[in-house]
């Protein structure tokens, strides 16, 4: 339990209230923001019993007369601190009950906010339980409470605790379990309820309220409702229907016969009635004649008046049936002409309407039979026009009205789904062209009885021969594939036949013909159409082919054709022989580069002619040698030159045929006239092999210009070389990495020269190790700030010089490119004042990053600061939020208000490519700034005439700096106690006569001299009192119920039977309730309270200084302590003992109790019986079970108890509601140590906030306790 507003203190004779609030209300805080009057508040603690926290509320809120809950709710139920509270509920709760009975002043009302609680028969018996249990009036709602956009209600009968406002800011209804419907109490201008369907709404205005009369409810088709309160009148009274109605009468009073003027009725349409005043009062029954059909009727006069309207008799109009079922169907154009269904029918009249008129109805498209039970079939007329005209993919749409018997109507819809009609064709469906032509075309006509369909389908139809192109309105063209071997093979005269498909809108085929007449096609040769042959060579022969695409065609015509220099002879097949004549003196002429054509042509058997050409080559005699024909050259020398001679007998032919001859190790160019020059390629291996003193001999074949070849030799002589190098001469490693390896190769032409010095070799940011083969290892310095020192993508060149086995040098160039460095931040501070924002920079964060380049990029927030927010723009920073570093300016904190001190948030920094793996804080230090105080609040306004020194309240305020406060009042009568109570001054009192309301400022100032001021309207009660004065009185009461009040002294009272309220007043008062129900105080000083038989409330009194003795006696009693070290002694019976402030002493005494002991450090003692102790809020409590089987609970809000004789084999640990997260009973033992306390031996169990220290018990011991947890 949490006390939410701690708004007043409330004495036993005052009407106060107190706001009970579930903690599973949803945006609770917008209601508490605006009570409609001062009232405490406490919020329940889910898992506690919640009829017991209601009771510690009450002994902490003496006298509430109104007890508000707030709270979920369902048809017969609550639901409060996590229980079901039912009518069950209740009933196994009985005597906890009975002390809020008692707790309650009289008269008492518990007004409970949740939805439908008082809905249906359930809700009736809960609410009747719980006002027998309570004693209370009880007001709950019959539907959802909230908000009324969405369906609630604030209205149940009483006034709420909330403002309007904040009831319209209110975005819910309070949700419910099981809602059921219901009828509740209320309090409204406007009242609506439903009798047999009909919605009947009574409006009053001048802001009049409507109020149940006692006993008056729905009987049939009525209704009575009076205003109530003296001055609550009206001028008008507004019935209305939400359907019309006939009224034959109805009861009117004016209730208070306050009426002066007549009371005129009228309706919404027939005649007005008057009623004088005179006879409106003591009840008039109005039997209007021709009120028929009216939807509403007024009452009004010309003074104000009350009134209760009841008993209005009336019949409702005829109501519309509702009818289901088939409404709809569905037939086709050509297929399905009739369908069928059924309809159904209900009637609210209930007069025998619920049956269908028989009849038969001419839709569009068809007929629609009917009959009485709503059996319908429609039948289809398929000979329309508009049916018919239907293609596939169309409907139509019958809609016919049907009527029940009461005449209400209801259309039956046919969707009727269209057919395909075939289509018929005319015009161009045939048409010719001969192989070679390339298209024809015409027009087709198609013609289709549906709608919109008698057009073509526009495609291109791929055709055996060709393709069809048609358009919608018929028009065609067919291409002819010319290149296709069937049409290209006919012969003149031959025909084929293309057969394409078309189709029209609607899908109906028709075929387009087209005749293909064949032609003559010449005929193709290829094959052997060319041969040579030499001077001296007598024959050549060879094959020539001829195609033709007309068949049969495809052969030559037999002959021999003599031609300038021979004969041609050529078969069917095209096999010829060329017979060349020798003894031709042209022939014999012919130099070895010389030739003779001879051109003779053959025919296909079409007479196409081909011609086949013979080249005749002339023969070459041999030439000779000599000059140059030998050279010599060393390796490294480019070229050798020379020239060559040739002698022929052909005229013409005693040259060199000038060319360029590649030889094995070089070229050779020669010149006609034999000047040649040989070129080295110095480059070729085998030449640059050679060492010095070896020789290689190249051999160059040349020729005359009539073909005959010489040989020239070059030789080679070989010096040494230097060697070559390759394979991987770079490397590539990342700047955190260790090792890149390698293998470079070495060429060397001299013989054992082709390795490397092997060796290790230090470099500028690493070393290299070589090895004779060229593998090669590179590791780099890790260590080197250059290395470390590059950013991301950066690079170094580290160049390391090898040597090969001869001496000659070589770089291998190993590049070390850098890689991002996790940046680090090193955290930050920042200051500021008290409810100012704090601003943060990018240099606050202090980022750190060994590459030198990188710049903050952004910041990761890991968590939060516990007390204030983290704003963005003005947007609340969350967990996981990556904020640029460009908007760290716009970051700031804002301290919670009043906050001082420190405060921390962890962060991670990034340089945009890694973030700091380890977290940084952020510490914030706020500087405390004086705040003036605030919520000043008197908790009672109220105080009773003729008591002087008489308290009004108790001030109370807070200051955000917890510093002390002090307080000063305007009016010299009135003073602040030490306790900030005000209270007149010794000897000031107040007369209720001559001043009935007193105002006056109270002004609150703290220690450092801020100061806050409220004005109070102090009430003065005219109280008639039996006071005892200020001596020491003897006052016996009356065997009756009485009011005592014994004043200052130190009195000795005793109230005999009856129930009883006494109050002790200032003094030491000895004080005895006697016989029954008392509710007995002890007021301030040392008093000794017997509460005497009976099930009495005692308390010693709040806010009083005494240390006080309160006896229970016998009955279940409840008793609370006061300020003072109190000793409190249950007595005989079931007891609820509240400890409250001080170092207390509770006895239970007989009887299984109830004890929460309060603050303090107090001494519990349960006594017989099987007793419950709570250890409540303060240090060093010590609980006593005593005999039987006992339970110590224990929460998060109480002190380091000890329990002196916790029995492991009997009592109850009751952990449930304490911080520490117990899973089991080895949690519990692992939070256990055994210790010493005063010299006690003991178990000591960390609670997680607080602890228990059980006496006696050891580690052991819990194996065998029960514990609830």
């Amino acid at each position: 339990m949490t006390i939410l507003n701690e708004a007043f203190d409330h004495d036993a004779r005052k009407s106060h209230e107190l706001l009970i609030v579930d903690s599973d209300i949803a945006d609770a805080d917008i209601l508490l923001s605006g009570l409609a009057r001062p009232m405490p508040v406490v919020a329940l603690t889910v898992g506690i019993d919640p009829v017991a926290q209601i009771v510690q509320a009450l002994s902490q809120h003496f006298g509430v007369r109104k007890l508000h809950i707030l709270a979920h709710g369902e048809a017969g139920a609550l639901r409060l601190a996590g229980t079901c509270v039912d009518t069950a509920y209740l009933d196994a709760h009985s005597e906890a009950l009975a002390t809020v009975k008692f707790a309650l002043a009289r008269p008492a009302q518990i007004s409970l906010w949740a939805c439908s609680v008082g809905e249906g028969v359930a809700g009736k018996a809960f609410v009747s339980a719980l006002s027998a249990h309570t004693g209370a009036d009880v007001f709950a709602a019959e539907g959802p409470v909230g908000t009324p956009d969405i369906g609630g209600t604030w209205s149940i009968g009483t006034p709420s605790p909330f403002m309007q406002a904040a009831e319209a800011a209110y975005p819910h209804t309070l949700p419910t379990f099981d809602f059921q419907s219901g009828v509740s109490g209320i309090s409204s201008s406007v009242v609506t309820q439903t009798v047999d369907g009909v919605q009947v709404t009574f409006t009053l205005s001048n802001a009049a309220t409507w109020t149940y009369a006692s006993g008056a409810a729905f009987d049939g088709f009525a209704l009575a409702l009076q205003p109530f309160g003296a001055n609550n009148r009206t001028d008008s009274v507004t019935v209305s229907f939400d359907i019309p109605v006939t009224i034959t009468s109805f009861d009117w009073d004016d209730f208070l016969d306050i009426a002066t003027s007549d009371i005129v009725f009228t309706p919404s349409t027939g005649t007005a009635i008057t009623i004088s005043a005179a006879s409106a009062n003591g009840g008039t029954t109005v039997t209007p004649s021709d009120w028929t059909d009216i939807s509403s009727f007024t009452v009004t006069s010309a003074a104000d008046f009350q009134a209760i309207i009841d008993t209005i008799v009336f019949i409702p109009s005829n109501r519309a049936a509702e009818i289901g079922g088939d409404t709809t169907g569905s037939v086709g154009e050509d297929s399905t002409d009739t369908i069928g269904g059924a309809l159904t029918i209900s009637d609210a009249d209930g007069n025998g309407d619920e049956s269908f008129n028989a009849d038969t109805i001419t839709g569009s498209y068809g007929e629609l039979t009917i009959d009485a039970n709503g059996d319908w079939v429609y039948d289809l007329d398929e000979t329309l026009s508009g049916v018919q005209a239907l293609s596939g993919s169309d409907t139509l749409q019958d809609t016919l009205a049907v009527t029940s018997a009461d005449g209400t109507s209801q259309n039956i819809v046919i969707t009727i789904d269209g057919a395909n009609d075939a289509a018929t064709f005319g015009g161009n469906l045939t048409g010719s062209l001969g192989e070679d032509t390339d298209s024809v075309g015409g027009t087709a006509t198609v013609a289709d009885v549906d709608a919109s369909e008698g057009t073509f389908a526009a495609d291109t139809i791929s055709g055996t021969y060709g393709d069809l192109t048609i358009a919608t309105n018929g028009s065609w063209t067919y291409d002819l594939d010319e290149t296709d071997a069937t049409v290209q093979g006919l012969l003149s005269g031959d025909t084929l036949q293309d057969t394409i498909t078309v189709a029209s809108d609607d899908g109906t085929t028709q075929d387009i013909v087209i005749t293909i007449n064949g032609a003559n096609d010449g005929a193709t040769f290829g094959g052997d159409l060319t041969g040579s042959l030499n001077e001296d060579t007598d024959t050549l022969v060879g094959t020539a082919t001829v195609s033709d695409v007309d068949a049969g065609q495809g052969n030559f015509g037999a002959d021999t054709v003599t031609g300038t220099y021979g004969d041609l002879t050529i078969d069917a097949n095209g096999d010829w022989i060329y017979d060349l004549d020798e003894t031709d003196a042209t022939v014999q002429g012919l130099a070895s580069s010389d030739t003779l054509q001879d051109t003779l042509t053959v025919q296909s058997v079409d007479g196409t002619t081909q011609d086949i050409v013979i080249t005749i080559d002339g023969a070459n005699d041999a030439a000779t040698f000599g000059g140059n024909l030998t050279g010599s050259l060393s390796e490294d020398t480019d070229s050798v030159g020379g020239t060559a001679t040739v002698a022929d007998v052909d005229a013409g032919q005693g040259t060199f045929d000038a060319d360029t001859i590649s030889g094995t190790y070089g070229d050779l160019v020669i010149a006609a006239n034999g000047d040649w020059v040989y070129d080295l390629d110095e480059a070729d291996s085998a030449v640059q092999g050679l060492t010095a003193g070896d020789t290689l001999q190249d051999t160059l074949t040349v020729a005359s210009d009539d073909g005959t070849a010489q040989d020239i030799i070059v030789t080679i002589s070989g010096v040494d070389d230097a060697p070559s190098f390759g394979g991987d001469l770079t490397g590539a490693i990342n700047e955190d990495g260790t090792t890149t390896t390698g293998t470079a190769t070495v060429s060397d032409a001299d013989t054992g020269q082709d390795s490397f010095s092997a060796e290790t070799i230090g470099g500028a940011n690493g070393t290299l190790e070589i090895a004779a083969n060229g593998d090669w290892t590179y590791t780099v310095d890790n260590s080197d700030s250059a290395v470390q020192g590059l950013a991301a993508g950066d690079t170094l060149a580290d160049t390391i010089t090898v040597e090969s086995a001869d001496g000659t040098t070589q770089d291998i160039v190993v590049t070390i490119t850098g890689v991002n460095d996790v940046p680090t931040s090193s955290g930050g501070a920042v200051s500021g004042r008290e409810d100012q924002r704090v601003q943060f920079s990018e240099s606050d964060f202090n980022f750190e990053d060994v590459d030198t380049s990188d710049t903050l990029d952004t910041i990761e927030i890991v968590d939060l600061p516990s007390r204030g927010t983290l704003r963005l723009s003005g947007e609340a920073v969350e967990v996981g939020d990556v904020i640029a570093a460009s908007d760290i300016s716009d970051l700031d904190y804002r301290p919670a208000s009043n906050f001082n001190g420190t405060v921390s948030f962890d962060y991670r920094v990034s340089d945009g490519t890694a973030s700091s793996g380890s977290e940084a804080t952020m510490t914030i230090d706020i500087a405390s700034v004086n705040d003036a105080p605030r919520n000043l609040r008197l908790d009672d306004t109220t105080v009773s005439e003729v008591v002087p020194g008489a308290v009004v309240g108790i001030l109370s305020a807070s200051d955000p700096d917890s510093r002390s406060l002090r307080y000063s009042v305007s009016d010299d009568r009135f003073m602040v106690s030490d306790d900030d109570q005000l209270m007149l001054k010794p000897g000031a009192a107040l007369d209720y006569e001559t001043e009935p309301t007193v105002t006056l400022t109270v002004t609150v100032s703290d220690s450092l001299g801020a100061s806050s001021s409220e004005e109070f309207d102090i009430t003065v009660i005219d109280v008639w009192e039996q006071t005892g004065g200020a001596d020491d009185d003897v006052i016996n009461g009356h065997n009756e119920d009485d009011f005592i009040e014994s004043g200052s002294g130190d009195d000795r009272v005793s109230a005999g039977d009856g129930r009883d309220t006494i109050d002790g007043g200032v003094g030491n008062d000895d004080i005895d309730g006697g016989g029954d129900d008392d509710l007995l105080r002890g007021g301030q000083g040392h008093d000794l309270v017997n509460s005497g038989s009976g099930n009495d409330l005692v308390w010693a009194g709040r806010g009083d200084d005494g240390d006080d003795t309160v006896n229970g006696d016998e009955g279940a009693d409840t008793l609370g302590g006061g300020v003072g070290d109190d000793l409190i002694d249950g007595g005989k019976g079931d007891d609820v003992i509240y400890g409250r402030e001080g170092e207390d002493t509770l006895f239970g005494g007989e009887g299984n109790d109830l004890i929460y002991n309060g603050e303090g450090s107090d001494s519990v003692n349960g006594g017989n019986g099987n007793d419950t102790l709570w250890g409540s809020a303060g240090d060093h409590d010590t609980l006593t079970g005593g005999d039987g089987e006992d339970t110590f609970a224990f929460t998060a809000i109480s002190g380091d108890d000890v329990v002196a004789d916790f029995d492991a084999t009997e009592d109850i640990l009751d952990l449930r509601f304490v911080e520490a997260d117990f899973g089991g009973i080895g949690d519990v033992q692992a939070a256990a140590t055994e210790t010493s306390q005063n010299g006690a031996d003991g178990l000591l169990i960390d609670l997680g906030g607080n602890s228990v220290f059980l006496v006696g018990l050891t580690l052991d011991d819990l194996s065998d306790a029960t514990i609830t947890l």
